[in-house]
């Protein structure tokens, strides 16, 4: 029996082991949690009058059991299914990223810093799915200020903000407005988005009324080197509401689709594509004078190191080294100058 006295002696291990205990409990039931979340969400994307179903000829878990499994578990908090057969696409990848409920100290971090669980639903473009080589990002302000800052999306150095810049949608030209200061949009041919928009205004209305859900959305025939697939893609992240919500999901992924099906289609005129290849090139021309300018600036480095090196070499060896070592810098640095001035007269 655990006696006062007994509990003030053993405090310290009651501690620990209540701690241990509630850290197991959270490990069980947010793992039980996260499973009754992709349950549901796997339940009603599914369905058969879904925007899967109606959109792709199959989708599932890329495994012989997949008319058994249609999505596949990577981890506690990473479900998904892989999607293809349709137009303009090689294939699509749904993935629900939820929060690791089952992780105590994840857990309270995020009762001071939030985090939603979301969707993430990549759509890999074949080949000719973007006749215009162009970037189009939009969703809320930060998110889209992010994604243009970002080297890791594009890497190599290269950022989406090279290609897209911000600009304000003007209300009149898109069907129903546009909320600027709930849906930020960087376009790399405002052209190209008034032409989609107007194409199917029911793009515009739909990404305006799941605007709360879109976190962010991008175009791109850029994409990172060493992506698998290669070749443009569109990925929009959602924010996952809760499961009775999910018509307004789907509304946002078939929105997503349409964007998809007019980027394939659109017939761009000559003067975007010149205005494309020139913007390339231009950028190519940057990287390739800045990686010159790096190479230049490593090979100074290293003299400057390998002087200061002989430098203490001859400080070592005396004062009358130092000097003679100094004196025969000298005359080389004068006997460069003049080789320069040389050469600029010739």
């Amino acid at each position: 029996m655990l006696t006062p006295e007994l509990a003030v002696k053993y405090a310290p291990e009651l501690v620990g082991v209540a701690l241990i205990l509630i850290y197991l409990l959270n490990a069980y039931f947010g793992a039980q949690k996260n499973k009754e979340i992709a349950t549901n969400w796997i339940r009603v994307l599914g369905e058969p009058d879904n925007v899967l179903a109606r959109n792709f000829a199959v989708h599932g878990s890329m495994s012989s059991d997949s008319d058994k499994e249609l999505w596949w578990k990577e981890s506690n908090t990473s479900y998904k299914c892989y999607a293809s057969g349709r137009r303009y696409c090689t294939g699509a990848m749904i993935t629900l990223n939820l929060k690791p409920r089952q992780d105590m100290l994840f857990e309270l971090w995020h009762m001071l810093v939030p985090q939603q669980d979301t969707l993430t639903f990549d759509v890999f473009l074949g080949e000719g799915g973007m006749p215009l080589q162009s970037v189009l990002a939009l969703g809320q302000p930060k998110a889209v200020r992010a994604l243009l800052r970002d080297e890791g999306v594009l890497g190599q150095g290269r950022r989406l903000g090279d290609f897209a810049k911000p600009m304000q949608v003007a209300r009149e030209r898109v069907p129903g407005g546009w909320p600027n200061d709930k849906l930020a949009v960087a376009a790399e041919a405002p052209s190209l988005l008034y032409d989609i928009l107007n194409a199917e205004p029911a793009i515009a209305k739909g990404f305006v009324q799941g605007c709360r859900w879109l976190r962010s959305g991008v175009a791109s025939s850029e994409v990172a080197q060493g992506s698998n697939p290669a070749g443009p893609r569109v990925t929009f992240e959602l924010a996952l509401p809760p499961v009775e919500k999910a018509d307004e999901i789907s509304m946002l992924l078939s929105c997503v689709l349409l964007l998809v099906d007019l980027l394939g289609s659109y017939k761009p005129s000559a003067e975007m594509k010149k205005r494309a290849a020139d913007l390339r090139a231009s950028l190519q021309q940057e990287a390739a004078k800045k990686g010159s300018q790096d190479r230049q600036e490593q090979l100074a480095q290293k003299r400057m190191e390998k002087l200061e090196a002989e430098r203490a070499k001859a400080r070592a060896a005396g004062p009358l080294a130092l000097a003679k070592f100094d004196e025969k810098h000298q005359a080389k640095m004068r006997n460069r100058e003049m080789r320069k001035r040389t050469m600029r007269v010739g």
